[in-house]
């Protein structure tokens, strides 16, 4: 079956089964919540069941295995909440779903509080929307118990949502139009906790796979076309770096936003002063896969001279609100003895790419927010001159999100996304490429 057709299947089965749980989360509310508890607790209650009789069948080879016994009783204890006390797990979901709006609000908070620092302008809706945020969670977590059904209907109507972009994303990759340019739209995302861990998860999918095939087939979707643009997508084995980072390569050049300056951390890292760098490819990448140990998905953009003029322009802006910031090997001019600065990532950048790193004067971009202004978000002012629409939907932003975003347009027909590789850390040479094996 044509790569097209797989996703338009997928795309439309996704995106109907949403459309179907949304609807019911709004009809049926607590009935339907009940149904699907005791659907589960029968299923939980059997496979428990059936567990611990093998645990104790002397010719099974789990015979004395603790781990299948102890997650046997698991299941068993959790049927029976489904099943007979569905109260617990319904209060607890409902507290979950408060301390998620109140995450929510707490990070909207903060990003509108450093905007307000930094003077930036259009920060009000942000407040709002914390403010807003704060409330809604705080009924949720005083009155748990009278606002399960309020819960339900908020959650359907996300459904309902999530479930037209997947619709539209089949109807986008059935189209053979060719697009010069992305049509900027309103885009539901999954939650940022799924997307947090979107990045880990593909490179533990490509570890799976590689446990169990020796040969592979070719990706027949897109031959790996020249690229005019890069999106890299960094992520580690373990680690803050499973939560991924993004850079933009362009002409030769990578420009990547951060936390870079350690002696201006606040919040254990969560805050700092907003650091970029520039950088050339070729070494920086290098330096990527073999001193940091980071993996690579790369995305290639093809775009048109004006779409290259409109990056140039983005980039320059960029740079103009930036001064010059030096790092420690520059300042006590160490270069001499660079093994003294191993532990410093701007310094160890520098002695082995020749990178220059500037400090913002002013702007969004001024003080890095992990949750806010973080790398996305700067790749998105850069990105987004082309009609990007991962970001029309503010929130929390993780590298996920865009992960996940530039693989579905890669598999749109005539789309601006035209390849896609997988560099692994110089640990890992073997997987080089994988992602287009596996799909």
């Amino acid at each position: 079956m044509p790569d097209s057709s797989k996703n338009l299947i997928f795309y439309f089965l996704i995106g109907l089964a949403l459309e179907v749980v949304g609807i019911l989360s709004i009809w049926a509310r607590s009935s339907l919540l009940s149904l699907v508890m005791l659907l589960l607790g029968i299923m939980l209650f059997i496979n428990g069941t059936i567990q611990l009789i093998r645990f104790f069948l002397p010719k099974e080879r789990h015979t004395g295995d603790f781990n299948v016994c102890l997650r046997s009783l698991l299941s068993l204890s959790i049927s029976v909440l489904f099943i007979w006390y569905q109260g617990v797990p319904q209060w607890l979901m409902v507290v979950v779903f408060g301390f998620y709006m109140l995450l929510y609000a707490s990070a909207c908070f903060v990003q509108w509080w450093l905007y307000r620092e930094d003077h930036v302008r259009g920060r009000l809706m942000l407040f709002l929307t914390a403010l807003v945020l704060y409330v809604v969670g705080g009924i949720f977590l005083l009155s748990p118990s009278l606002t399960m059904d309020d819960m339900l209907i908020l959650l359907g109507i996300y459904f309902i949502f999530l479930g037209i972009m997947y619709l539209r994303d089949g109807f986008d990759s059935l189209s053979s139009k060719t697009r010069n340019r992305v049509t900027r739209k309103i885009r539901i995302t999954l939650p940022a906790i799924i997307c947090a861990i979107i990045p880990a998860k593909t490179l533990n999918d490509i570890n799976a796979y590689l446990k169990e095939n020796d040969e592979f087939e070719e990706d027949d979707h897109n031959d790996l076309q020249e690229s005019d643009l890069e999106v890299y997508v960094h992520v580690t084995s373990s680690g803050f770096g499973l939560l991924g980072h993004v850079d933009i390569g362009f002409e030769g050049m990578i420009i990547s936003y951060g936390n870079y300056d350690t002696e201006s951390y606040r919040l254990n890292a969560v805050i700092g002063d907003g650091v970029f760098f520039l950088s050339p490819t070729e070494s920086t990448v290098e330096n990527y896969l073999s001193v940091e140990k980071n993996n690579l998905f790369v995305y290639g953009l093809r775009l048109n001279e004006d779409q290259k003029e409109e990056i140039r322009q983005a980039i320059n802006r960029i740079i103009e609100k930036g001064y010059r910031w030096y790092t420690k090997i520059e300042r006590e001019n160490g270069f001499s003895h660079p093994n003294d600065y191993q532990e410093d990532y701007p310094s160890r950048l520098v002695c082995k790419t020749g990178a220059k790193f500037y400090k913002f004067r002013e702007g969004r971009f001024k003080t890095y927010f992990a949750l806010g202004s973080n790398c996305v978000l700067l790749a998105d002012s850069i990105i987004g001159r082309l009609g990007t629409d991962v970001l029309s939907m503010r929130g929390l932003i993780t590298p996920g999100t865009y992960l996940d975003y530039l693989d579905k347009e890669y598999h749109k027909k005539g789309g601006m996304v035209v390849s896609r590789q997988f560099y692994p850390c110089h640990d890992n040479r073997n997987k080089k490429n994988i992602l287009e094996k596996m799909n």
